[in-house]
């Protein structure tokens, strides 16, 4: 009975909590702390009150849009499992504004500090902490936007940190001269060192997904906790764990974009890092990578892209510091980082690079590498079990035009590099500035094809070296679907066997969606490594190239006719197309199921109509142009285009009427162009004419001004989801982009240089984004950047 009563009573307390809570507001601008908070017409006015009220498990605080609050949120309460507490915003505009900087006692080293409270979640504000003075009981050298800080006994749970932008974390004071003491991050987990049998303590179940940082001291996401004395925990409690890094986009941070340290269990997925290691204004670090994991245990980072990362030490797109076991960095992009694309340093085991693409890495002269395996920086253990696999790598020249020179250098236990396609473009060269291969063991350096000026001493390493052009679809272009190959390629269906590396945690906990096995390449499609026939590279596709299908070797139904005339293509087409009369294209292959360009090639002497079925989807009906002139008369065939949805594997067009059918094509992606002409211009953008821009025009005068920019508000998606749009432009130095997609926030990304300008005879660049659309018709809005030809969207 006694139980009982005690589970009722619990089950009336929890009860009572949710009952209890309550939604308050705070405003800068029209509240006051005396208010009860309760209503947006009664709301409170600081920080400080928020931070000193007794809020209880389940309660929300929204912060007024547009308004600016000065100081530090500390929270002195918790919430509880199922009921933690919410901070959040109100009211139309911009986000609220919480800045650490400014206050009258001085600038606090965090705008918002939690210290050994736990289930919090935080949701759609702006965090900024520019220090510029000093603040009793903390040091001038730190700078944080959020600073989650345990020093307590216990452990601290649930932290949530969504949609939030965090910009301009900088300390008072700035020594550029000892990389390792600065310490500053936008946002920054630490947990002591565990000293006492009972009360050991760290940070666990954290979730950053969809902020945007930017102009950081160091980095952009920090985790770290100080280990524990001799016989204290283990390594799973003397560490942070289950770490969730999502859909974030780092953008010029002085250090790495995300820094796990000390951390058990990290996901890295679906982030953008752009400039990591960034020196804008003499107060950033300017070294740093992507991503950059130290002391770490089972971590998988995938699909991220890092691009432009810079400094003197590591700045590679992602690496694998010191001291780290099972470490899974697959289905990445990396470009133009100046230290290279795989860098694995001392005392780590399993650490793997596969599936990954990697444009342009390595031009630093000293350490710069497209492979590097190491004892660096300490002298350690040499890593044991590195395993670099089916990777793509390009190197031709630097963002200004430089030749690259890269090195490879590897000295570590059981290294192995196997079915990797290595391009060296004409000029550019991999090895030569450095070749140091050593292995303590087990060195099996197999089965990798060698394109251009790759050091000899690494090609003959390899007892089954392809020396071949991998016929990469698009070579130099600056977007991962570029490093597809060709459907004549060697490297389809080249690979070897491998036995692939253990990763314990696969399958459970926050790797519930990870195999220890790879199952699919960069872009999707299905892999099994466990036997040969598979492609070299990180594509494992069937090869890109129209697919050309005939009519006539088409399946027949009913009482069709062939016709013959030297115009068509092969010399026949199939006439005589409706009602019971249908011709059936078989076996379409698709690469993955997705969107594809399909061109459909008919003669008739004037317009017509065409309808098809795809699969059991609802038959399409489409105009088609007429040649003027039957085939017999001289006339020839005209296209028409149409995008289409086909499931992976093989798909069934069948044609149900017709004008007389010569084939139909279908190219592997589906792009649609939108021209800059065409769009809402605002300010000062103007409409010129141009012979090399697409369709004779393009859009001029759209930087400068703020109020200047070009909306492109018919975009159409046929399902939510990422998109690469590519932006056609002119610029006669590198420049930047800001970019925002429907009801979002801008976000500014780095363009190189064009070239010459359009009357200069120049041609315009492109860069492709990856950006969010919404299903149905979507608005893409440029600024800051000068001249825009189109954007594409590829489906």
């Amino acid at each position: 009975m006694k139980k009982t009563l005690n589970i009722a009573l619990l089950t009336i307390s929890m009860m009572s909590q949710s009952v209890l809570a309550a939604d308050y507001y705070v405003s800068s601008s029209s509240g006051d702390d005396l208010n009860n908070g309760l209503s947006p017409e009664a709301p409170w006015a600081s920080l400080e009150h928020v931070s000193n009220t007794a809020l209880l498990p389940g309660d929300k605080v929204f912060f007024k849009s547009d308004d600016t609050f000065i100081g530090q949120l500390k929270p002195s309460y918790s919430g509880e499992e199922d009921a933690p507490i919410f901070f959040g915003r109100y009211g139309e505009g911009d986000q609220p504004i919480l800045n650490g900087a400014g206050g009258p006692k001085g600038d606090h080293h965090a705008a918002i500090f939690i210290n050994n409270q736990q289930y919090l979640e935080f949701d759609d504000l702006e965090i900024t902490n520019d220090r510029q003075s000093w603040i009793n009981g903390f040091s001038n050298k730190e700078a944080y936007g959020i600073d989650v800080y345990n020093d307590g006994t216990e452990v601290m749970r649930h932290f949530k940190f969504t949609n939030l932008t965090i910009r301009d974390i900088y300390p008072v004071v700035f020594d550029p001269s000892d990389f390792n003491q600065i310490k500053s991050a936008g946002i920054n987990f630490k947990t002591e060192k565990n000293t006492v049998a009972g009360q050991e303590k760290h940070i666990r179940d954290v979730t950053v997904d969809n902020c945007y940082i930017t102009m950081t001291t160091k980095f952009g996401i920090w985790s770290r906790h100080g280990g524990g004395e001799n016989g204290i925990g283990n390594e799973m409690i003397n560490r942070n764990m289950n770490f969730v890094l999502t859909n974030n986009h780092t953008y010029k941070t002085g250090g790495s974009g995300i820094t796990p340290g000390n951390t058990y269990n990290v996901l890295v997925e679906n982030n953008l890092f752009e400039y990591p290691g960034a020196d804008e204004n003499g107060r950033m670090a300017g070294r740093g990578s992507g991503a950059w994991f130290f002391n770490t245990r089972h971590v998988v980072a995938q699909y991220n892209i890092s691009k432009h990362a810079r400094g003197s030490g590591d700045s590679y797109g992602m690496h694998v510091d010191h001291s780290n076991k099972y470490v899974l960095l697959q289905y990445n992009y990396s470009e133009d980082s100046e230290g290279g694309f795989a860098e694995i340093l001392g005392n780590n085991e399993y650490s793997t690079y596969r599936f990954n693409i990697s444009v342009n890495d390595g031009f630093r002269e000293n350490k710069g590498n497209t492979l590097w395996v190491t004892q660096f920086p300490h002298d350690e253990p040499k890593s044991k079990h590195n395993y670099i696999y089916n990777n793509s790598v390009y190197i031709n020249k630097t963002l200004n035009g430089t030749p690259l020179t890269t090195g490879i250098d590897i000295d570590g236990i059981n290294t192995y590099v196997y079915n990797n396609a290595f391009y060296v473009a004409n000029g550019a060269s991999m090895g030569q500035k450095l070749l140091s291969i050593y292995d303590g063991t087990a060195l099996d350096v197999d089965n990798n094809m060698f394109f251009g000026n790759v050091a000899n001493g690494f090609t003959t390493s390899d007892s089954n070296a392809m020396i071949a052009d991998p016929q990469y679809l698009d070579n130099g272009h600056l977007t991962p679907s570029a490093y597809k190959l060709e459907s004549t390629s060697p490297a389809i269906g080249a690979a070897r066997a491998v036995v692939e590396p253990p990763f314990p945690n696969a399958g459970q906990g926050i790797f519930a969606h990870i195999t220890a096995n790879a199952t699919e390449d960069y872009f999707g499609n299905p892999v099994n490594l466990a036997s040969t026939g598979e492609n070299v590279g990180a594509y494992n596709g069937v090869g890109i190239g129209p697919a050309v299908f005939e009519a006539e070797n088409a399946t027949l139904i009913g009482a069709v006719k062939l016709n013959s005339c030297s115009n068509y293509s092969n010399g026949q087409a199939v006439k005589s197309i409706s009602g019971a009369r249908k011709v059936a294209f078989e076996d379409v292959y698709a690469d993955v199921a997705g969107y594809y360009t399909m061109r459909i090639s008919t003669q008739s002497k004037s317009d017509s109509m065409v309808s098809f079925q795809v699969n059991d989807s609802e038959v399409q009906t489409i105009a088609t142009s007429g040649s003027g002139s039957f085939c017999f008369e001289g006339g020839t065939p005209t296209e028409v285009s149409v995008v289409v949805y086909l499931e992976a594997g093989a798909n069934t067009i069948t044609f149900t009427n017709s004008a007389p059918l010569d084939r139909i094509t279908v190219d592997n992606k589906a792009v649609v162009d939108y021209e800059a002409e065409h769009s809402i211009l605002n300010g000062t953008a103007t409409a010129t004419s141009c012979e090399l821009a697409s369709n004779g025009e393009m859009v001029k005068n759209i930087g400068n001004n703020s109020t200047n920019s070009i909306v492109f508000d018919n975009v159409f998606a046929p399902e939510s989801g990422t998109y690469t749009v590519s932006v056609t432009y002119y610029a006669s130095a590198a420049r930047d982009l800001s970019v925002k997609t429907n009801s979002g926030f801008f976000e500014t990304h780095s363009v190189p240089a064009s070239g010459a300008w359009c009357y200069q005879g120049g041609a315009p660049a492109s860069i492709a984004l990856e950006l969010p659309l919404n299903a149905g018709t979507n608005s893409i809005e440029l600024k800051d950047i000068t001249v825009v030809d189109k954007i594409s969207v590829e489906w």
